[in-house]
């Protein structure tokens, strides 16, 4: 997906900054477009922010489900242009999906590829 641009406040670029600096590995860090596919968004949200990591430090990174539920807390109060912040592993398909769900911000929930998405949800493989 192509980035796109992020008309941030000082206080969201800085979050995102501090975000970044606290991950392992970090291989990508860009934001793009919610997908139609993942359902409704909050109003004025549009924006996913979309992390990637490498290496054996992201593998443990990645099951470190509660950092990163705090990291997203922290930039969904921060930037009122992000809903979802997904980690994923650099080059497979492990992904956490956390994101605002009515009002709160919390973990989205894995559906099978046959299954209706709704906001919250997304697509497992």
């Amino acid at each position: 997906m192509p980035e796109t641009s992020l008309a941030a406040s000082t206080q969201c670029n800085s979050v995102l900054s501090q975000s970044k600096a606290r991950l392992p590995n970090l291989k990508g860090f860009k934001v793009i477009n919610i997908s139609k596919f993942l359902g409704q968004p909050p109003q004025g949200r549009s924006k996913h922010l979309t992390i990637s990591i490498d290496g054996s430090a992201g593998d443990k990174y990645m099951n470190q489900h509660n950092a990163q539920l705090v990291i997203t807390k922290k930039i969904v109060a921060s930037c009122p242009q992000i809903a979802i912040v997904s980690f994923n592993k650099y080059q497979t398909d492990w992904v956490n999906m956390y994101g605002l769900v009515n009002g709160k911000v919390q973990a989205f929930t894995c559906k099978d590829v046959d299954e209706k998405i709704n906001w919250g949800e997304y697509t497992c493989l």
